[in-house]
């Protein structure tokens, strides 16, 4: 039965596994976590014995190491059309849990959220989505700045979309970024104080992605890279650093790369790992600090992959891109 561990590490080199905490269990595909002003959140679907059903959970703890009995955040998801993982970010308002589910074979597949301000109270669940629906197995994203929320998700024609709220998820507002039919991942998004961007793999293998100011318009798609994995559903991962952009993904050979957004393109692409896995795959996890990048992924040993990290000072120019503006 999977679980839910925690590894803690002061300087991203040295990491020890606590053995003694374990978060949840009956866990199905990738868990997520983040940090917000009340403490953290764990978020994941649990599977049941019984039928295969998905259950949206979340766990919360204000110091990392005591963690609150797993809650489900609504009535059981189908196994077949939910999406593999549940994300969980943080804003100056509390957290929001966002996933891909369908709970009836009869209905639609749609992207939907909950919100907490504390970590252990949360919303009802809302429909992010439109009525075109998203999907299969594509895992919506979301992202969280001041007092916004962005989401990314992918519609059942292939087209990547992006939605924005305000309101603490009780209403959001969906813009179409691309139209040609041709998304081949989910929909990563990142926010910081000088926008927002998503980003998404196309069915050729090419990375892409859009930047804008206010969650609502947005620039002309930049690539990022070629040469991606195109059988990895997750795609590209996002992280910040003050207000530049980092992303980092998997190539059809199964190295990582990472490269940063500057002065209104990405950087050459620098490699960061050559052992991922080529079944589970992908770049798992990007963050940084200042000019220390961390990276974790599954590394290529059988039969499930070993969790790899690695700490780098990655020789990205840490600077605002010159066409970008701070939001006021």
């Amino acid at each position: 039965m999977n679980q839910i561990m925690k590894s803690f590490s002061i300087d991203g080199v040295h990491w020890q596994l606590d053995s003694s905490t374990v978060i949840a269990t009956g866990v199905r595909f990738n868990p997520s976590i983040c940090k917000g002003t009340p403490g953290y959140v764990a978020a994941w679907f649990s599977q049941s014995m019984i039928g295969g059903s998905l259950y949206p959970s979340v766990s919360f703890s204000s110091d990392g190491v005591l963690w609150s009995a797993g809650q489900s955040l609504g009535v059981p998801m189908l196994n077949i059309g939910s999406g593999y993982a549940v994300s969980v970010a943080a804003n100056n308002q509390g957290f929001m849990a966002a996933f891909t589910s369908r709970n009836s074979s009869l209905l639609p597949i749609h992207a939907r959220s909950s919100f907490s301000s504390d970590g252990m109270t949360w919303s009802s669940l809302v429909q992010i989505d439109d009525s075109v629906g998203s999907i299969m197995n594509y895992t919506t994203s979301v992202a969280g700045f001041e007092d916004t929320f962005l989401a990314g998700w992918v519609d059942g024609s292939n087209n990547a979309h992006t939605s924005i709220s305000t309101n603490n998820g009780m209403s959001w507002s969906s813009v179409a970024i691309t139209s040609d039919n041709s998304v081949g991942s989910e929909v990563t998004v990142s926010a910081n104080s000088s926008g927002f961007l998503a980003a998404w793999v196309d069915s050729s293998g090419n990375a892409h992605s859009r930047f804008s100011v206010d969650g609502a318009t947005w620039e002309a798609p930049l690539q990022i890279a070629s040469g991606l994995d195109t059988t990895n559903l997750v795609g590209v991962a996002l992280s910040t650093s003050s207000d530049v952009f980092l992303a980092a993904w998997q190539d059809s050979a199964n190295q990582a790369y990472a490269s940063a957004l500057q002065n209104g393109v990405w950087s050459d692409p620098v490699q960061i790992a050559s052992d991922l896995d080529a079944i589970t795959g992908s770049v798992l996890g990007i963050s940084s600090v200042g000019n220390k990048v961390q990276f974790t992924w599954t590394g290529s040993m059988n039969p499930y992959g070993n969790l790899s990290s690695v700490q780098t000072s990655v020789s990205f120019a840490f600077k605002r891109p010159s066409n970008r503006r701070s939001r006021s």
